[in-house]
């Protein structure tokens, strides 16, 4: 195999399965989940073929076009991916954490009446959250984007007859729909630039600072929407406040969305565009500021919240926010580190919530446990799952 077709095929399976899901005549639970099963075995395999060409490659960050898939005028949108340090990290952090939840939903969500549409829309996602891991341009990255969003959103309000999940996925799809606007409109002052940003291109290197110069409207423009993107999918203040509605979703889809990949994806955002963003002084600065105060703000949310999930998510923002901070200062090894190891360890809590809640309820009833805090005992319980961060050392 090639590393062109696995990296594809990493995009591309989860749309298959999805459509194997909805167009098949048979709607068993036994059926859905031989699929599910299927197509996990599959992604296990393209995760594990993908880090071990990449190893083989020599680490070397490569380029692949896979032709183009929409022509209109002189615009052509061309499927680009980026096979480099960072977008295989992300890779195989959703190749794992997706494989978990996927594993754990088949029993989880066990005569649910919308098994088969949950496991629909969560291919969807994977199938998002991956063009935006390995997405080379700006515009094959805000596909993805989109496609992630549209996921949330239909997970959201996964549980239809009740009023307030609808509620709430409208709420949390309006915020996204505005900040999504600044992804979009960065994108295309780029192109009035006359340019197509390449990540490639600007792996490592600064965007020339006489270009700069002669655009600095431009550039301090599409700096500050790519920071009003970042900020909106990663529930940077004052936007953090759909986080605990956005847990109004089965705990699978929580775990997998707000607790490890959906939340982070303005981190690697501001990541893959890191020359664009610091190309105007101010900007680093405001990114400090928004990701300290969101620190502060997601810290005191987090121990006043009486649910646990929102507990979770607003621990997670937190750290969302430090990673911010870690980005202004110009560590982007150290932001991503730093994302692997809050995603994994925030979707284990998640996944393990249930659990817990039920031992810290019987314990309670029988006088075993006093009020000495649900979150501490989900952390003892979950805290020693963190020795699998190391493994992520080794990507960089």
């Amino acid at each position: 195999m090639t590393l062109q077709f696995v990296s594809s095929a990493l995009v591309a399976y989860p749309l298959v399965a999805m459509v194997l899901l909805v167009a098949s005549p048979w709607r068993s639970e036994r059926f859905v989940s031989r699929i599910v099963l299927a197509a996990n075995v599959i992604n296990g395999g393209l995760t594990v073929s993908l880090l071990g060409l990449y190893l083989q490659s020599g680490l070397k960050a490569v380029e692949l076009d896979c032709g183009h898939l929409l022509k209109i005028g002189d615009y052509r949108f061309n499927f680009m991916l980026l096979i480099d340090n960072y977008s295989v990290a992300f890779q195989v952090l959703i190749g794992v954490l997706t494989g978990l939840v996927l594993m754990f939903s088949r029993r989880y969500m066990h005569r649910e009446a919308g098994y088969l549409r949950f496991f629909a829309t969560l291919f969807l996602f994977i199938s998002g959250i991956s063009a935006v891991a390995m997405a080379a341009t700006i515009d094959m990255l805000f596909a993805g984007w989109e496609i992630v969003g549209i996921s949330s959103f239909l997970l959201i309000g996964f549980y239809r007859v009740r009023l307030q999940p609808g509620r709430n996925s409208l709420r949390t799809y309006a915020i996204y729909r505005v900040c999504d606007v600044g992804l979009f409109m960065g994108a295309w002052l780029f192109h009035k630039l006359g340019s197509e940003y390449f990540f490639l291109q600007y792996h490592d290197q600064p965007i020339d600072a006489v270009f700069v110069s002669l655009n600095p409207q431009f550039f301090t423009a599409i700096g500050l929407l790519t920071v009003l993107a970042a900020m909106g999918k990663s529930a940077q203040y004052p936007f953090s406040f759909w986080v605990p509605r956005a847990m109004e979703g089965p705990t699978p889809s929580s775990a997998i969305f707000y607790g490890a990949l959906s939340i982070h994806a303005g981190v690697y955002l501001l990541i893959r565009l890191f020359p664009l963003w610091r190309a105007i002084d101010f900007i680093p600065w405001l990114v400090g500021a928004i990701g300290l105060l969101t620190a502060v703000v997601a810290s005191v949310s987090f121990k006043t919240q009486s649910n646990v999930k929102a507990q979770i998510g607003y621990a997670s923002v937190a750290q969302v926010g430090l990673m911010f901070v870690e980005l202004a200062l110009g560590f982007k090894q150290v932001a991503m580190l730093h994302f692997l190891g809050n995603a994994v360890l925030r979707c284990y809590q998640l996944l393990a919530s249930p659990s817990v809640m039920v031992m810290y309820l019987r314990q309670q009833s029988e006088g075993e446990m006093t009020s000495q805090g649900f979150f501490n005992a989900l952390v003892s319980a979950t805290g020693t799952k963190v020795q699998i961060l190391v493994l992520c050392c080794f990507i960089f």
